[in-house]
Formats: structure tokens, sequence, C-alpha cells
């Protein structure tokens, strides 16, 4: 698994903007491709703490470039949508073995759920102290193995300090 890891850096005082509701809505509205009312009402409930962002921030990286990304809890029966597009994507199977998976590992499967034509992978996002844990090492690796796709590792942290202008032209990027 240590060959699929990424690192991807946010500007300065994003988080921040996202824990104050400051994106969210702004992001729902630019990326209505990639996220739909559910992930909106879960974040909208979340944002405070600082959940999502970083699942938010990944999905948008590859959405620009040209992936389709699932978001979160797409395995779940209530987001019926996203269960609907892992089995034209995957096949009913993986859906299936995923949701198996669960109960045995003991953790969700990985953040999300990326795809172009008939290229797909899954994508779990780490930010700041978090680290990927024992028992979804286990299950990334079963996932790798069964599926031959490969389980991206994002490390998410914040850039180091911009100088002005260069810092305003990468916070346009995300804002």
């Amino acid at each position: 698994m240590k060959k699929n890891n990424v690192k991807l850096t946010y500007p300065h005082g994003l988080y921040s903007a996202w824990k104050r509701g400051r994106l969210h809505y702004k992001w729902f509205r630019q990326n209505r491709n990639t996220f739909d009312n559910d992930d909106l009402r879960i974040v909208r409930n979340q944002h405070l703490t600082g959940k999502h962002f970083g699942e938010w921030f990944t999905a948008i990286h590859y959405a620009k470039q040209r992936y389709r990304v699932l978001v979160e809890k797409y395995t779940y029966g209530i987001h019926i949508r996203k269960r609907a597009v892992v089995c034209e994507i995957c096949g009913g199977r993986v859906l299936e073995l995923l949701r198996n998976w669960e109960t045995r590992y003991h953790c969700q499967p990985p953040d999300l759920l990326v795809f172009k034509e008939d290229r797909w992978f899954f994508v779990e996002v780490k930010r700041g102290r978090d680290s990927v844990r024992p028992c979804q090492i286990a299950y990334f690796k079963k996932i790798e193995k069964v599926f031959g796709r490969p389980v991206v590792i994002v490390d998410l942290s914040e850039e180091e300090t911009l100088i002005g202008a260069e810092r305003r032209r990468v916070s346009t990027l995300f804002t």
C-alpha cells in the first residue's frame, strides 16, 4: 500500500474557513457532479468540528482531473444513488463484499470511490495526526488483493506559509 501514497496540501486558512461554515455551500454549488444533497446534509451537521473537510477537498482535487467521485457512505442503504453508481461502475459483488468486510475488519470502506471510464480506485484521506489504523490496513490490503484496484492513501496537510501574491493565487483555486 505504501506505493499508493499521495501528499496533497491545502492553502493556509482553508480548514478554518471550512469549520466556520464558509466553504461547504460554495463547494457544493461549484461541484454538483461530485456532491449530492446527502453529502451536503451530512456536512451541514458536522463542519464545525472540521469533519469531512479532507474528503471534500480531495474529491475536488480528483474532479478537477476529470474523475467522477463518490464521497463517503457509498455502501450504505440510505444512499440509494451512490449504491447504484457503485454497482454500475464496479459491480454488485464489489458492493456486497465491501459491506461484508466492513463488519469483518471493524472499519468503514475507504473515503472515496474515484472513477473515469473503466478505471476505478479507492482513496482514504488522512489529515493532521490522523493515520491509517491496523484494521484499515488489513481491510485495504484485502480490497487491493481481491479487486486488483489500489487504495490510495492521501496525506493532506496545510501548505507552508506562502508569500502574498502566491498565497492569493493558490487560495482562489478552492475558495
